[in-house]
């Protein structure tokens, strides 16, 4: 079994999550559940039950707090000083240390398409993940299994493995997370079918972007299991995080391998 959790902002009303089960070369969903307003108690319980047969769990958040913020030193030497490699990588990188992760550059990099939000802009959604991973923690859950995906990304990246026609591809993506934006969603749902077994629950996902997402969120998270995400940059320090984003050069194996970074 794969999850996918879309978490949702304030008091976390669109909340998703995403049951996926691997069989015959593909994923099927087979159930997509509502999550309670202030639902964090049941996201953990509900891990918590299926701690035995949760092979993967992918979460549409970022998990921890751009370097500055991790920072415990007291005195800070400033951005120009500071010893840490990965604050030292964002700064040369012309970004802002105290409000994003090394990880949004990498993606950026790897992926014209997108730009994830910076770290901070997404606030209590962060502060939601990280309480939830500290709860799942004390519960025993394993989140080694526990992967940050971004739903976005990976959807660009199937694009590219599924060789589906750019322009098409990337109008429906601009239109899906919108509320007018069913046709869209039902577009990337049918492209998505080599992939993915959306069963009785492709109208939903049509309906309901977070629903949408929290399915892709469990795909990300079935490349990630499998070692078929883009590989961790040798160049990230260990403390940074990394962002689970399916390899689509080996997805379609016939696919050319493309370098992380910009050429």
């Amino acid at each position: 079994m794969y999850v996918g959790i879309d978490i949702g902002g304030r008091e976390g009303r669109t909340t998703k999550i995403a049951l996926l089960q691997s069989g015959h070369g593909h994923l099927t969903i087979t159930a997509i559940h509502e999550v309670p307003p202030r639902g964090d108690d049941f996201i953990v319980n509900f891990l918590v039950e299926r701690r035995d047969v949760a092979k993967g769990v992918g979460i549409d958040s970022p998990f921890d707090l751009p370097p500055c913020l991790r920072c415990g030193d007291a005195d800070c030497p400033g951005l120009e000083t500071c010893p840490s490699g990965e604050t030292k990588m964002i700064v040369d990188s012309g970004r802002n240390p105290y409000a994003e992760r090394l990880t949004e550059i990498f993606v950026s990099n790897a992926l014209d398409e997108v730009r994830p939000m910076q770290t901070m802009a997404l606030g209590q959604i962060v502060a939601r993940t990280m309480y939830l991973l500290k709860r799942l923690r004390s519960e025993g859950f394993p989140t080694v299994r526990v992967r940050e995906v971004y739903p976005k990304a990976s959807l660009f990246a199937f694009r590219r493995a599924l060789k589906l026609p750019q322009e098409d591809f990337d109008r429906a993506m601009r239109k899906y997370k919108k509320t007018e934006g069913q046709e869209a969603r039902a577009y990337i749902v049918d492209s998505l079918s080599p992939i993915i077994d959306f069963s009785s629950f492709g109208e939903e996902c049509e309906e309901s972007h977070d629903k949408l997402d929290a399915a892709v969120a469990g795909l990300s998270a079935y490349f990630a299991v499998h070692n078929l995400s883009l590989p961790r940059p040798e160049e990230l320090p260990s403390e940074a995080d990394w962002i689970e984003i399916p390899d689509w050069t080996r997805i379609v194996p016939s696919f050319r391998a493309i370098a992380l970074k910009k050429s």
